[in-house]
C-alpha cells in the first residue's frame, strides 16, 4: 500500500512534468530565435565563417 506521502510526491512530480512539458518547448523555440537573430546580426558585421575562426582561435 502506498502512503499519503508517496502519493503527494508522485502528484508533485506529475505537476512539475506538466509545467515542464509546457515551458520547455517554448524555451527551445526562444533559444533558436535568439541564436538565429544573433547570427543574422553578427553576419552583418562579420561573416559567419570568420566568426567561427575567431571563436576557434580563442579556444
Amino acid at each position: 500500500m502506498r502512503s499519503k506521502k508517496d502519493e503527494s510526491e508522485i502528484m508533485a512530480e506529475n505537476t512539475v512534468y506538466k509545467k515542464m512539458s509546457r515551458v520547455l518547448p517554448a524555451m527551445l523555440v526562444l533559444l533558436l530565435f535568439v541564436i538565429v537573430l544573433a547570427v543574422a546580426t553578427g553576419a552583418v558585421y562579420v561573416p559567419l565563417d570568420r566568426s567561427f575562426k575567431i571563436i576557434l582561435a580563442g579556444m
